[in-house]
């Protein structure tokens, strides 16, 4: 007589042992979610500037072209727009507009930036970084530099 299965003893220390792997890995693996989340917000945000800044330079609508980030009380969003003078112009249009993922915030701006390119020459007026973050602690910072230059 062979014996070809597996006793409850067996099968109760393989689950045991899963349980104890998935309660290790699980923090993990929230962590590395959260990471791509705040990597791919933040690529998101670098795709939206170039757009803005290749329509400026290329004259699109006889217009500058920029990006308006919110840091809201409940959503953070950024959206492409184009102006003849700023963001607050009453003949602004939006173009396109993004949310971040759930328990993705900016931390720069506090409340609200705009980058704005100018016409052409695709400049803008000063340094301005945009910083997100996940309540893990983590961090990607974008630049863009008065030339125009977006890290």
């Amino acid at each position: 007589m062979s014996n070809k299965g597996f006793t409850l003893l067996e099968l109760v220390i393989v689950i045991g042992i899963l349980a104890v792997i998935a309660a290790v890995s699980s923090p993990l693996l929230r962590g590395i979610i959260k990471k791509i989340e705040v990597d791919s917000s933040s690529q998101s945000i670098v795709a939206f500037l170039k757009e803005a800044r290749t329509n400026a330079m290329t004259g699109m609508s006889g217009r500058k072209w920029g990006v308006h980030f919110v840091n809201g009380v409940n959503d953070d969003y950024y959206e492409v727009f184009s102006t003849p003078t700023g963001y607050n112009d009453a003949e602004k249009t939006i173009n396109s507009i993004a949310y971040l993922p759930q328990g993705i915030y900016f931390t720069d701006p506090v409340a609200t930036a705009d980058i704005i390119f100018g016409k052409i020459a695709g400049t803008t007026t000063a340094t301005t970084t945009i910083s997100l973050s996940s309540p893990d602690g983590i961090t990607k910072t974008i630049t863009v530099t008065p030339t125009g230059t977006i890290y």
